[in-house]
């Protein structure tokens, strides 16, 4: 028989997956854990400057693995980047958090009260109905999917 534990982690599609986890062997509990190797993530406030540990904002990540901008009709857009003074570009997640003492990150909430899921906007107030349901449920997820050319959004309990 093997046993497994589930971990928590953090991740967007525009830094190419995940960018921070925690391992059976260091981590925190309720934490998103710690950056990747090569992956850096700080806390910043709303002019773009570093916070000290324990204050919240919007997490940011720079690394090898970020977008280069959005795909438009008119070719590449870097919304959603921030060059710093020394060229570094990063990815504003939209998200909110902080970093305790130990490196370790916390998601707190999303900085706008929109998630773009599959291109198509869900707002967090469209699932809250159905918090109570993750008392009981092992998983909770939103699909989205076409069904006849229509847009189609799907909320899931497993029990």
């Amino acid at each position: 028989m093997f046993s497994a534990r589930l971990r928590q982690g953090y991740g967007l599609t525009e830094v190419g997956s995940v960018c921070s986890v925690n391992t059976n062997w260091v981590y925190k509990d309720g934490s998103i854990g710690k950056p990747l190797e090569g992956v850096r993530m700080e806390i910043w406030d709303d002019d773009r400057h570093p916070l000290p540990d324990g204050e919240g904002g919007e997490i940011v990540i720079a690394g090898p693995t970020i977008m280069e901008g959005y795909l438009t009709e008119n070719g590449p857009k870097d919304e959603g980047l921030y060059y710093d003074d020394e060229g570094t570009a990063w990815v504003l997640s939209g998200d909110l958090g902080y970093r305790d003492e130990d490196g370790f990150f916390y998601f707190s909430g999303r900085k706008k009260r929109l998630i773009i899921i599959s291109g198509y906007n869900v707002y967090p107030g469209q699932l809250e109905p159905f918090r109570a349901m993750t008392k009981t449920a092992r998983c909770l997820y939103v699909s989205m999917f076409r069904s006849r050319k229509r847009a189609m959004r799907r909320l899931t309990a497993r029990r």
